[in-house]
């Protein structure tokens, strides 16, 4: 029953929208519909559920059987988009907009991450996927910022980009559905032996392309910078805090069920997010803004997730290091989210602002803990995680692991250096709007964050523990 309010409830919230639009009904439903998913995830994590829905024939003969599923496989990422929507919903409302579009956009873009994140059946899967991208498109497009080009090229190059990953999954979906029936992610393992090793192989590629893309992947990334900075700021949070998991989730998916062609391609790869965790660290570095600082910073961890995946398979499957991977994800769709929403509050500043702290203190005190928790300090939730996937990194390439933790020392001190430059020292070069500053009331998500960060990074095993024992059920 938890997954019908899961994804019907988004369906009838646009349909009401769409006939009776209110900007508080609007901002009344995320906040249920985020209180709801955060509590059906936490039970998800622990309690076995599935919904399975009777085959519906469609196009002659193919047969679609829809199924979603909520376990400790996709919990965190259905606590994630609850978490980050109570927060970003709450600290950026002055940013929503009342027009029909707007809400209507941003509620697709709801349904299809959600989707996405339960569907087991690879045709819903690849349907909401889609329906992301069609709300985000939509939202970005009509509500976007013009950056010096206008909106229209990185909107074009985002849509390119993702279309171009999607058509490489439909078509791996498709030849895995010759035989006329829709497969479940579990059915994989068995329908893959029915290929030869180099169909199989092009078939994990179609995959692989899609989710790099949408991660995105050292290489794939064009998109990244202009996307984030003429998006929305609800919609930059929400783009780089959850829908970025798409593509993590994605790779964990083919990490857990195409397991011999993951291993078969992991010396590659490995490289590749090796390479990606330190080129976005080089260039994080070389910002003067702070939107960009996190943007490339952001692009160095989400590398960190794809090659903690990648040295785990190249060594045969560890369930503990897939599961700190999705402890990852959770982290920096929180931190994200965290640091996005500061960003937005002070208009984006770059380093010819300084002082913002005197305007601002609340507002800095939990930037300066988003950013920690960024930096894997002990005690948060990302360090147990990080740590785990460098000790598999250490036991892929000694020089390898080097490299990687250079990369993460250097992101970490380009973040802490821009932070001190623009929020520390005599305020001068920017006004800080009357409304930048944290209100009592609003310090209570940023609380609830912090809280989660502390419990989750002294306690990782409430996560960690309910995945492993999934994933001793569900691995080939």
């Amino acid at each position: 029953m938890e997954l019908v309010f899961i994804l019907v409830f988004p369906i009838l919230t646009i349909a009401l929208l769409a006939f009776r639009p209110n900007s508080k009904l609007f901002l009344g439903s995320i906040l249920a519909y985020a209180l709801g998913v955060t509590i059906l995830a936490v039970r998800g994590l622990f309690v076995v559920s599935h919904l399975n829905l009777p085959p519906m024939s469609v196009w002659g003969d193919f047969v679609i059987a829809p199924a979603f599923y909520l376990t400790a496989l996709n919990a965190p990422l259905i606590l994630l988009l609850g978490l980050a929507l109570f927060f970003v919903s709450l600290l950026l409302n002055s940013y929503h907009s009342d027009r029909v579009s707007y809400m209507i956009s941003c509620w697709i873009f709801i349904l299809g991450l959600a989707g996405t994140f339960v569907s087991d059946s690879l045709i819903l899967f690849y349907t909401f996927f889609e329906i992301s991208l069609i709300g985000i498109y939509f939202w970005i497009g009509l509500f976007g910022q013009n950056d010096a080009l206008g909106k229209k090229p990185a909107l074009t190059r985002f849509f390119l980009f993702t279309l171009v990953g999607s058509l490489a999954m439909l078509i791996s979906i498709a030849a895995l559905s010759t035989g006329g029936k829709d497969l479940r992610w579990s059915d994989l393992p068995d329908a893959l032996g029915h290929f030869s090793a180099n169909a199989r192989s092009w078939i994990f590629l179609g995959f692989l392309l899609a989710f790099s893309i949408k991660l995105p992947l050292f290489g794939l990334h064009g998109w990244l910078r202009d996307t984030y900075s003429i998006a929305p700021p609800v919609a930059r949070a929400l783009l780089s805090g959850v829908m970025s998991k798409l593509g993590a989730f994605g790779l964990l998916l083919l990490a857990v069920y195409f397991g011999g062609e993951f291993r078969a391609h992991a010396k590659v790869l490995t490289v590749i997010f090796a390479g990606g965790v330190l080129y976005g660290a080089l260039v994080s570095l070389a910002q003067k803004r702070f939107l960009d600082v996190v943007i490339y910073a952001s692009l160095s961890h989400l590398n960190l997730i794809g090659l903690g995946l990648a040295t785990t398979i190249g060594q045969g499957s560890d369930s503990s290091v897939i599961a700190a991977c999705s402890l990852q994800m959770l982290n920096h769709g929180l931190i994200m989210g965290a640091v996005l929403v500061f960003d937005a509050r002070v208009k984006s500043p770059d380093e010819s602002s300084t002082g913002l702290r005197e305007g601002a203190r609340l507002l800095a005190a939990f930037l300066l803990l988003s950013l920690f928790g960024s930096v894997s300090l002990p005690g948060l939730s990302s360090f147990p995680a990080e740590l785990v996937i460098l000790y598999a990194t250490f036991k892929w390439s000694l020089p390898g692991v080097f490299l990687v933790a250079l990369g993460l020392l250097i992101s970490a001190g380009a973040l802490i250096r821009s932070y001190h430059r623009i929020f520390l020292g005599k305020q001068s070069g920017v006004h800080l709007d009357s409304n930048a500053e944290l209100t009592k009331l609003e310090t209570l998500p940023p609380l609830l964050f912090a809280l989660v960060w502390i419990v989750l990074g002294l306690a990782p095993q409430l996560i960690l523990s309910p995945i492993v024992s999934v994933l001793s059920q569900v691995k080939p």
